[in-house]
């Protein structure tokens, strides 16, 4: 279960609560986090979610792999991990934030690349054209950042791309993945 502020401002965390027919009661565990983050009196809209599978997960992680162990030759340089290949496909299948930074000179924007590059995190990707600086960053696929849902399309979305990647169907990428899982 989820409360969800009136005020969206206010970042709140999960809360397991239990329903006992009348009211709905946090278990001890998440009582604390209540005292945080809830404001005695105030009301909260609830929200059930439902829980990711475990499986499912475990299954589109050794899908990314087996893909990234069968990429063709040009490719594989290019993902040195499964992570990278995981998040690049992330990226190009529009689950990431993009960014884009104009500087004043060519100059500038070279400097700028050459440090983003140096020090980005392998879930970034750096383009520069001209003065035009465009950052990509890959959304998190943890339970926290993505709902059962959203996770289930981008999986579909990241297995369709690896598939055509390597040359197969997606099916059989699935297939193949859970003799590994």
């Amino acid at each position: 279960m989820v409360f969800e502020a009136h005020n969206p401002m206010k970042n709140l965390q999960p809360v397991i609560m239990t329903w006992n027919g009348q009211s709905m009661t946090p278990m001890p565990m998440s009582f604390p986090l209540c005292m945080r983050q809830f404001t005695i009196g105030e009301q909260y809209r609830l929200v059930a979610e439902e829980e990711r599978s475990v499986q499912s997960h475990k299954h589109y992680f050794a899908a990314v792999y087996e893909a990234w162990q069968n990429l063709p030759e040009d490719l594989a340089a290019r993902f040195p991990t499964a992570e990278i290949l995981r998040h690049w496909c992330l990226v190009k299948c529009h689950y990431a934030t993009e960014k884009t930074v104009v500087l004043e000179t060519m100059r500038d924007a070279e400097y700028l690349y050459e440090y983003i590059c140096e020090k980005r995190d392998n879930d970034t990707f750096v383009q520069r054209s001209d003065n035009v600086i465009k950052i990509w960053t890959a959304k998190s696929q943890s339970t926290r950042a993505m709902d059962r849902e959203e996770f289930q399309r981008s999986k579909e979305a990241v297995l369709g791309l690896l598939s055509e990647l390597i040359g197969t169907s997606v099916g059989e990428l699935k297939k193949n993945a859970g003799k590994a899982a």
